[in-house]
């Protein structure tokens, strides 16, 4: 029976590992095509300026600042999951480093509040901008009980690693 849970632990790793390869190479993918492709899309190589030059600062600014964080949330990530790959899973470093996950979660949402701000304030509005402005509320709530979710599941590690410590100290 251990044997039969330890590899269906083992190919969980193992599938999560793949999936967090697959986010850095979409979150690169992303990056070079943010860097390569936004001065065409925002119209900033046209002869005459954008119409509306400070929704285009200030969307390329919250979109860079959005994926520096998502780098931020997989590096971490992937120190996490270096530790589990190599047997350690209460390390008293993992929660430190779900913590600073959740504060990525955290911080991304700050970030989208800004962009959704900054988006209404300078864009032109049409009569149906009442309703993107409710679904982005909306995925700010997403975000803030994922963060919380990940601030409690942090909470538990570190309590499991002061048990596996007490357990340890016996006798």
């Amino acid at each position: 029976m251990s044997i039969l849970m330890s590899l269906r632990n083992l190919s969980s790793v193992r599938a999560f590992n793949v999936i967090l390869k697959l986010l850095w190479f979409v979150c690169i993918y992303g990056a070079v095509d943010f860097i390569i492709r936004t001065p065409r899309r925002f119209g900033l190589l046209h002869e005459k300026p954008p119409v509306n030059l400070e929704w285009v600062l200030s969307s390329f600014m919250t979109n860079l600042l959005g994926l520096l964080i998502y780098f931020w949330i997989l590096y971490h990530l992937e120190r996490l999951m270096r530790k589990i790959r190599k047997g350690n899973p209460f390390d008293p470093l993992n929660p430190v480093l779900i913590r600073e996950v959740a504060y990525g979660v955290i911080a991304m949402a700050i970030v989208l509040a800004a962009y959704y701000c900054l988006n209404n304030i300078f864009r032109i509005r049409t009569h149906f901008s009442w309703l993107a402005l409710r679904s982005e509320i909306t995925q700010l709530l997403w975000l803030a009980l994922i963060a919380a979710g990940i601030l409690v599941i942090a909470k538990v590690f570190e309590m499991g690693i002061k048990l596996q410590q007490d357990q340890n100290l016996t006798i």
